[in-house]
């Protein structure tokens, strides 16, 4: 008989704390009698109780395989008639959509007009859910604002800097009470020259500070169109001079009015924030956050505007 050509390699496979070594066959070179465990089952055969590979062996993809012995295998048992009458009952069952009751005659859970079906109705519902999320956001938000309009200690601030950058500072600072009244219109003198009004303005930061510091204490919260923004503008300046704002409690009026608005942007997954459509100063920003939350909270009287001293 002629040797079995192999590339040296072996496998260790244990059996009842015995460990039994297997070698590898080339497939081209295999014995007839060498058999996958797939060949067996198609020759009715099956492994005997116990039965270990007589080698292994690679495909042409390069998956290992074993081989068994078909001499040592056994006959798979036949099955009965009323097993193959079970058997035909499953694969009928398999065949048959879930949705419908069909028969389509290949294994399926559920038929094209019925998948079709299902995901019209997922997103009837989905598109209804979206929507009534869309109301609830708004109903939401037209609460938070009658609520802000019912506070007497909630003021709104904006504020106008030299630029968006980190080393941008603000020159111009305006806090207002919900019901209209100027807590401070103020120009700001910057560290850095930028022009003639912002040179000749007064005071400086370090000197506005404490009245700054006072207002946003005192208010039960304060109202920022854009808050993220505002409030690093802010920190940032105090700290050119190396002073610190205190801690306060904020409201973002943006943020609010996006769902009041309920324009869905797919993009960013969230609510689209829209243009604050105030003047050319923090004043007009404040009057102009001021007006959409009395929009928000369906009050049509237009703002105005009443100094007081802080």
């Amino acid at each position: 008989m002629k040797p079995l050509r192999t590339n040296g390699e072996s496998r260790t496979l244990s059996l009842d704390g015995q460990e039994v070594v297997i070698g590898h066959v080339y497939e081209s070179d295999k014995p007839n009698h060498f058999m996958s465990k797939a060949t067996l089952n198609r020759l009715g055969l099956k492994l005997a109780t116990n039965q270990l590979p007589v080698a292994f062996t690679y495909n042409a993809r390069a998956r290992q395989y074993w081989l068994y012995d078909q001499s040592q295998a056994v006959p798979k048992r036949k099955l009965s008639a009323k097993q193959w009458t079970a058997l035909e009952k499953a694969r009928q069952v398999a065949m048959t959509c879930r949705g419908c009751g069909q028969f389509v005659g290949y294994p399926i859970k559920i038929c094209e007009g019925c998948s079709r079906k299902r995901r019209v109705a997922e997103i009837e519902a989905e598109t209804k859910l979206f929507f009534e999320r869309l109301e609830q956001a708004k109903i939401m938000a037209i609460a938070w604002a009658k609520g802000v309009l019912a506070d007497s200690r909630a003021v709104i601030l904006n504020s106008r800097a030299t630029g968006l950058d980190l080393a941008s500072e603000v020159i111009q600072l305006a806090i207002i009470k919900v019901d209209g009244s100027v807590l401070m219109n103020q120009l700001i003198k910057p560290q850095a020259s930028i022009s003639n009004e912002a040179e000749s303005a007064q005071p400086t930061w370090p000197e506005l500070h404490d009245p700054i510091c006072h207002l946003l204490q005192a208010a039960s919260v304060v109202i920022i169109y854009n808050v993220e923004l505002e409030t690093r503008l802010l920190a940032q300046t105090a700290k050119r001079y190396n002073l610190a704002l205190p801690q306060f409690q904020t409201n973002c009026a943006m943020e609010f009015y996006a769902e009041y608005y309920g324009e869905w942007s797919d993009y960013y997954n969230a609510f689209r924030w829209q243009k604050l459509m105030g003047g050319h100063s923090a004043m007009a920003d404040c009057v102009a956050t001021l007006e959409l939350i009395r929009e928000m909270a369906g009050i049509t009287i237009s703002t105005t505007l009443r100094v007081e001293n802080p």
